[in-house]
């Protein structure tokens, strides 16, 4: 009888310890497939986060834009003799570059960061001089690319030489 109860106690102990290590392995994998969808929400929500930000960087390089425009035409107005809208309208022109050049978004090149400078250079050929300060000033501030600053150098150079 004693042995009838310890086979039963045995039996009963090793279907605890499958059930157990099942119980186990599931929690594992249910794990695993949480740290995925985890990984894929984050990603997403990055992803978001930079595409609202652009979105909220080109709104506020519209209203800077509009802001600028207006100060020039108020400035034809009084055929530039105010010349504090003049001053305005640059300092707006300097606050465009900076803004523009916070985010990738706002760049006039689309995909700049995975692009190569022998493909950035040719996209530049008929930049103004607000857009070449820009992608410079992005540029620095990222990758500092030697070759595509000395570039974008001496074309703002060829602009200010004009």
């Amino acid at each position: 009888m004693q042995n009838l109860f310890i086979e039963r106690l045995e039996k009963t102990r090793e279907q605890i310890v499958t059930w157990s290590n099942e119980r186990i392995d599931e929690l594992k994998a249910q794990s695993e497939t949480f740290a995925e969808r985890r990984e894929d929400l984050v990603a997403r929500g990055n992803t978001k986060f930079d595409q609202a930000a652009g979105a909220v960087r080109t709104a506020e390089a519209t209203v800077l834009e509009t802001t600028r425009d207006l100060l020039n035409k108020a400035n034809e107005t009084f055929d530039g003799k105010a010349a504090f809208l003049a001053r305005g309208a640059e300092a707006l022109d300097s606050a465009l570059i900076d803004l523009r050049a916070g985010h990738s978004a706002t760049l006039p090149i689309d995909g700049f960061d995975e692009l190569s400078i022998k493909k950035i250079l040719p996209l530049m050929a008929d930049f103004d001089l607000a857009q070449l300060k820009t992608v410079r000033a992005y540029e620095a501030a990222n990758k500092a690319r030697k070759t595509l600053l000395k570039e974008l150098d001496a074309r703002i150079e060829e602009f200010a030489a004009a």
